[in-house]
Parts: C-alpha cells; structure tokens; sequence
C-alpha cells in the first residue's frame, strides 16, 4: 500500500485507491499526478483484470482488505482487459454501482464509456494521468458523492 498526504478536496481521507494497471510505468504516472494533484491517498494495485473481484469481493489472498473509495482502471490489461473487468461488475446488480470508477486508456474515443455498464463510471483518463485531470475528477466524484454513506464528504 502507497500513501500520502493533503486534503486540498476537503474528502475524508486518506481516499482508499485501487489501481488495476499491468504497466509499472503508467502506475508510476498516476502516483506522480496525485502526489502533485496533493491528494492524501492510500493505494492498492492489481496487475490484471482477474483479480478485480477478489480484490471487491475480499475473496482469499484478499480478506481483510477495505473497500476502495474509488478505482482507476486501464482498459488495456492481461488475461482480462478492463471491458470485461466492467462487465463483471455490472453482472453483480446493486452490489458495485456506488464505487466511482476512473478509466484510464490511450484512446480518446472512449467518452461513451460513461455512459455504459450501468456502473459508476465517473470520468475517463487518456493517459499520462496528470494532476490537472485527477483534480478535476476526483472533485466531481465529490459532488457527486456528497453526503452519501461513503466517504466523500465537505
């Protein structure tokens, strides 16, 4: 786990991450942007879309793990990319559609994304991540999300 600090959104934090990249270098970006978008995070990472739903659902290696505050997810993944991550979140009604997703891809075309799954899908990120894009999203998965049972509170 990767943590830092500021609350310049005023969340309640530390804001619980979880990263799904295969790519070291992207995740290196991402960490980079929100330290500099100065966002007290907490950060777990998985390398493939397999593991996404263990991770959700605390299944084996994952017991115990807190619940994310909000998932960046590459579409671009091994064994299983981030389109067939979003459709097994989507097969389980009820259960994930409050969990803010971020998509992280290199394609720009990806804008009906938000609109698809039936899940949360609060922004999409052409990478390198940057602070400027982070702010932005994050501030609007605020708005969003205040006074709601989550953490994203004024």
């Amino acid at each position: 786990m990767i943590g830092h600090t500021f609350n310049a959104l005023k969340i309640h934090l530390p804001l619980d991450i979880l990263l799904v990249e295969d790519e070291a270098s992207d995740a290196r970006l991402t960490e980079a942007a929100l330290c500099e978008a100065d966002i007290e995070y907490e950060m777990h990472r998985l390398r493939d879309g397999c593991e996404v739903l263990p991770f959700l659902s605390r299944l084996g290696k994952y017991q115990g793990e807190r619940t994310p505050d909000i998932m960046f997810l590459d579409l671009s993944l091994p064994a299983k990319d981030g389109f067939e991550v979003l459709s097994d979140l989507a097969g389980q009604p009820g259960r994930f559609s409050d969990l803010p997703i971020i998509i992280l891809t290199g394609d720009e075309h990806c804008a009906f994304l938000k609109r698809s799954y039936g899940l949360y899908i609060a922004e999409y990120m052409t990478k390198p991540c940057t602070a400027k894009k982070l702010r932005a999203a994050i501030a609007a998965i605020r708005g969003t999300f205040s006074g709601s049972a989550r953490r994203w509170r004024s």
